[in-house]
């Protein structure tokens, strides 16, 4: 077995990118941990999130890595350099879910505040939020095509994109 070091921070999740065999494990003080998976050393270590990071989003066509925490913010990270490239922040609440999509100029994200967000990764703007779950939004996905998403809370609702309306509540 191969064990990937770290720091002693508490570890309040991890989770493993397959295609790029990365491993990402969140610590305590907004500090994720990313180390290769096949020898256990460590390729960076991503610090300056300010509330616990919650979740964490990876693509493989663009290399960039998506943490949104507990104070509302999402990080967008290049993980080649290991460099912050944009700070998302207009969630009310903690940030539970974000994916960015496959061509990594857009991130969904969901939150304890009930709604999901559309974001442009090239500027930060919040270009949708998308309302009507009545509680914290766990999940959020692309389709793909990216012209519809999924978001889940106690009930799941289809997204269409490009009208901005919930085609389908699913309880």
């Amino acid at each position: 077995a191969t064990r990937i070091r770290g720091t002693k921070s508490r570890v309040v999740g991890s989770g493993m990118d397959r295609e790029t065999r990365r491993t990402y494990r969140r610590e305590r003080r907004g500090t994720v941990l990313v180390a290769d998976a096949e020898t256990g050393g460590e390729l960076h270590t991503f610090r300056g999130q300010t509330g616990y990071v919650r979740t964490v989003a990876a693509t493989r066509e663009t290399l960039m890595s998506a943490f949104g925490a507990s104070d509302g913010t999402i990080m967008l990270w290049d993980v080649r350099s290991g460099k912050c490239t944009m700070t998302l922040a207009d969630h009310r609440d903690g940030v539970y879910s974000v994916a960015p999509n496959t061509a990594g100029n857009r991130v969904l994200s969901g939150s304890r505040d009930g709604s999901v967000r559309v974001w442009d990764a090239t500027n930060g703007r919040c270009l949708a939020v998308l309302e009507g779950h009545t509680y914290h939004v766990q999940c959020v996905s692309w389709s793909g095509d990216a012209r519809y998403a999924l978001s889940c809370s106690t009930d799941i609702r289809l997204w269409d994109l490009e009208k901005l309306v919930c085609m389908r509540v699913f309880e």
